[in-house]
């Protein structure tokens, strides 16, 4: 039966049920000045009906993101080589005991903030796994708006990693792109308000730790394929802010500076700024 304040959807092309959380629209009953009767429900069902549309669209993109690998895979074509959208895993781990209702206002700004950077890299949500409280867990899936190879995606992730080192090291690099370090800058300061935490987006690592002795201490850096194969085998466990801080440390490819006032803030482009990065290939 199904749990209340959920609606079932059936699609012959899912192939499986869907079920949606929704929220019940407000009931508003009009007075004689309204123009009669009515229960405001209209606004709860066009709702419905964009998400409808929203899981649709990204049933759709995953479907044909795989169709491709399969038959790539089925007629031996080399993966890494082929271009393709190309997916990459996007996970947010929050050591801090966290509340629902509490903290709720606060996790939706750092995952759209993580969101805006992987927009940054060409990437768009694919699918993602309910919120998890507690530990915070956010596991997600993106999808490339653009055609490339494994090389070309792991060039763009390398480009918001050294966004992130600039970030840390409050060094502005000519290298790198405005627009990139302040998406950074942003996901960094939110992050400055826990005292655990660990962002993964593709292969790109930050870390958040508080040591015994009360510093906190904030890491970034590029995970090796061994280290990042590790991480796969088993990323709820691997994710954890120690366990990623190791990963890293594996790899030989990081920096880790402690935190100061200054990454709290994230850094504001100018306008100016903005449209020279824009018109920046």
């Amino acid at each position: 039966m199904p749990k209340k304040n959920t609606v079932t959807l059936r699609n012959p092309k899912w192939k499986r049920e869907l079920q949606l959380r929704i929220k019940r629209p407000p009931v508003r009953v009009r007075g004689k000045g309204d123009g009669g009767g009515g229960d405001g429900g209209g606004h709860g069902v066009d709702q419905l009906w964009r998400r409808m549309n929203e899981l649709e669209q990204k049933y759709t993109r995953m479907t044909e993101a795989f169709a491709e690998v399969v038959w790539k895979q089925e007629i031996g074509i080399d993966i890494r080589s082929a271009k393709m959208r190309r997916t990459v895993p996007v996970r947010i781990y929050i050591g801090d005991e966290l509340d629902q209702e509490r903290d709720e206002r606060s996790i939706k700004l750092l995952k759209q903030l993580v969101w805006d950077l992987a927009g940054e890299a060409g990437y768009s949500s694919l699918f993602e796994l309910p919120d998890d409280y507690g530990s915070f867990k956010k596991f997600t899936g993106f999808i490339s708006k653009w055609l490339g190879t494994e090389d070309d995606a792991l060039k763009k992730i390398e480009q918001l990693e050294a966004a992130a080192r600039t970030v840390l090291l409050d060094k502005p690099s000519a290298e790198v792109n405005v627009t990139n370090s302040k998406a950074v800058s942003e996901v960094i300061a939110q992050l400055a308000e826990y005292d655990e935490a660990a962002l993964q987006l593709g292969n790109m690592v930050i870390v958040k730790r508080t040591l015994s002795d009360g510093r906190k201490m904030l890491m970034t850096g590029l995970l090796s394929r061994e280290s990042l194969q590790k991480l796969e085998r088993d990323y709820v466990e691997q994710i954890k802010p120690e366990n990623s801080q190791r990963l890293l440390e594996e790899s030989s490819k990081y920096t880790i500076v402690e935190q100061t006032e200054a990454h709290a803030r994230p850094a504001i482009a100018s306008d100016d700024e903005r449209i020279k990065a824009q018109k920046t290939p």
